[in-house]
């Protein structure tokens, strides 16, 4: 698979796989200016790994989104 994009506000998400047994998935979250791209932790799961990327575009951008 190696990396995934996906939209998640006005940020995207690069979701990349381990590459090596024991790595963990990570996210590089890059801005709409296509600035400085911020790393995500790693995580144990790709579901893991965009949760924690997508909680930290939250913090960036105030909170969450309201409920719909």
């Amino acid at each position: 698979m190696g990396t995934k994009t996906i939209k998640y506000r006005t940020y995207e998400l690069d979701i990349r796989e381990p590459t090596e047994r024991y790595h963990a998935w990570s996210v590089v979250n890059w801005p709409p200016n296509r600035g400085l791209p911020i790393v995500v932790a790693g995580n144990a799961s790709e579901a893991g790994a965009t949760a924690a990327a997508k909680a930290a575009v939250d913090k960036l951008m105030g909170g969450p989104l309201p409920p719909e």
